[in-house]
């Protein structure tokens, strides 16, 4: 009888404690989930937009503030883009068939990239140029990888690896060549069965395909 009314005791005491507990539980803010971490972790990085003059070029930052930035001493000032002399329309119709399409600053070619090879439109004549000829699946003409894209330029270029010369003459690009890169699955559970894709991904600690 008296292990009987201790057990029950305990377990009463037992469910209070558990009820005290959880009756204290409250949700965590946004602001206490992330006070820990370093600052600036969840700030977008800045994008490179394009060359402003031989000393100077243009970064778009967090919150879209747009600044012209010092190559040498790596000062910023607050900057405006010129507003383009041609209509919206044209730069609208081809994101549909083409990626990145980047106004020259003269505003008078439009570069792109289609199928891993880089191109030049002239606005006036629509004659379009390829710069390059050697894109595929491996070989990357102003089209970043993977890792360049997510670690380096960051994800507001979409990708983009391609710049315009001050003068709208030259054209910088990065080429990128996978071949010895391995492929990494992702799977994507959107939908009724989801579905795999794959990407080139160099893993740290990794080996190169040869």
């Amino acid at each position: 009888m008296i292990k009987k009314l201790f057990l029950a005791l305990f377990l009463g005491a037992t469910l209070l404690s558990v009820y005290a507990q959880e009756k204290e539980k409250q949700n965590l803010t946004v602001e206490q989930i992330v006070k820990s971490m370093p600052t600036g972790i969840t700030v977008p990085k800045s994008a490179v937009i394009e060359w402003h003059d031989e000393s100077n070029f243009v970064i778009r930052e967090s919150g879209n503030k747009i600044s012209l930035c010092n190559v040498k001493s790596g000062k910023k000032t607050p900057h405006t883009l010129a507003k383009p002399k041609v209509q919206p329309s044209i730069l609208t119709e081809m994101r549909k068939t083409v990626s990145n399409p980047t106004l020259s600053p003269n505003l008078t070619k439009v570069a792109y990239t289609k199928d891993n090879n880089l191109y030049v439109m002239d606005i006036a004549s629509k004659k379009h140029t390829a710069l390059t000829t050697d894109g595929s699946n491996l070989i990357l003409n102003g089209w970043s990888s993977w890792v360049y894209y997510e670690e380096i330029l960051g994800r507001s270029t979409n990708y983009k690896a391609f710049w315009w010369s001050p003068d709208s003459k030259k054209i910088a690009y990065y080429k990128f060549d996978d071949t010895n890169v391995p492929m990494f699955p992702i799977y994507d559970s959107k939908g009724h069965y989801g579905k795999l894709t794959e990407t080139r991904y160099p893993k740290a600690g990794g080996e190169i395909l040869k």
